[in-house]
């Protein structure tokens, strides 16, 4: 098995750092329960500016340091280092080098073994396929539509803002130790 993962919301915890400047942009305590949709302008009736400002705050330096991994993220891809899988995340977040950067710098792993794709859209399954990926592990059922469009297992990694996906064909993992089994088993 190949597998891909996004980077937000599967690796690192954006969570917790939206409800953080939803809550100073909306003057009230914002939980991470209350972002019940991807797209946060829906959740909270928020202008286009309002959501690029929360967005681009969320990629700011002072959120990209310490541990903000997702529970289990920083064991599990250790682990998949330690048998050799490579790790191959594909990331619609701008500057995929501090992206590699930032997990080189948090968990001692092999440089050569994690790999960081950019692409400019939710539309995950060319760049995927092209990359021989079998499953990508993504937050966002949009992306998976993608996946799934090309043949790759989609698996979606459970949040609060994808508890209602429009389809049934996505294998639902709510944690890190599910997608260790899933890669040994296969």
């Amino acid at each position: 098995m190949t597998i891909g993962f996004d980077f937000d919301g599967v690796i690192f915890d954006m969570g917790p750092i939206i409800a953080h400047e939803l809550s100073k942009l909306l003057g009230r305590i914002i939980t991470i329960q209350e972002l019940t949709e991807h797209s946060i302008e829906n959740c909270f009736n928020l202008t286009k500016e309002q959501t690029d400002y929360v967005v681009n705050c969320c990629y700011r330096d002072e959120y990209f340091w310490g541990d903000r991994f997702v529970p289990g993220a920083r064991g599990g891809l250790k682990r998949m280092h330690s048998l050799n899988y490579p790790i191959n995340i594909i990331t619609a977040r701008p500057h995929p080098e501090r992206v590699r950067n930032y997990i080189l710098s948090q968990i001692d792993i092999e440089p050569s073994l994690i790999n960081v794709y950019y692409t400019r859209s939710k539309d995950k399954g060319p760049m995927a396929h092209d990359l021989g990926l079998t499953a990508f592990v993504d937050d966002h059922f949009v992306s998976l539509d993608s996946i799934a469009q090309y043949g790759i297992f989609p698996i979606l990694f459970d949040n609060p803002w994808n508890q209602n996906p429009p389809a049934i064909y996505y294998h639902r993992i709510k944690s890190w130790g599910e997608i260790e089994e899933m890669i040994l088993e296969l």
